[in-house]
């Protein structure tokens, strides 16, 4: 565990204040919601994951486009790869997603990419088209649809497009 050299004191809510530095290292933001857990008398808090709790219908959703367009399909929850499916997935399963990527995005579709770095490990060369799963104005993750053998034509991202709106609509559970 890292040590921060940061301590803070709890007031008479019980609140204690997390520095700026260590909100922004993390990237965690007003709102964010913080899971909590106690092991071995020790507090650990962690982003809580809306859109990892939906990981199965999100494997399920992958397969089913996979078997449409033969894409390999990634989700990413803020900044880990939490499903991959298709070709050369195990590349990409449980890495860290390049924090570049976000930058280089379209909000409102999909951004298309060739030699993008995916992972901070790996950069791919294939067709990406990347969207962001945005609920209430805040990134919750990714969907990156990589294409393999043959190409998406329009009317495929169109379905793909509404798949993600139901993602999307899942994150309100």
């Amino acid at each position: 565990m890292k040590e921060t050299g940061v301590s803070r004191r709890i007031d008479e809510l019980g609140r204690i204040v997390i520095p700026k530095e260590i909100r922004k290292n993390l990237k965690l933001n007003t709102g964010d919601v913080l899971e909590i857990f106690i092991e071995d008398n020790k507090i650990y808090l962690k982003r809580f994951s809306t859109i990892l709790g939906l990981q199965e219908d999100l494997f399920n959703i992958a397969k089913v486009i996979n078997e449409m367009t033969n894409a390999s399909i990634i989700f990413v929850d803020q900044d880990f790869i939490i499903v991959s499916y298709g070709k050369l997935s195990e590349n990409y399963f449980d890495h860290i997603i390049n924090n570049n990527l976000y930058h280089k995005l379209n909000t409102n579709g999909f951004t298309k990419l060739t030699n993008a770095y995916i992972s901070n490990e790996f950069i791919e060369n294939r067709i990406c088209y990347i969207t962001p799963l945005i609920h209430k104005n805040v990134y919750k993750g990714l969907m990156i649809v990589i294409e393999n053998d043959k190409l998406i034509n329009s009317n495929q991202l169109e379905i793909i497009s509404h798949f993600k709106k139901f993602i999307t609509k899942q994150l309100d559970r």
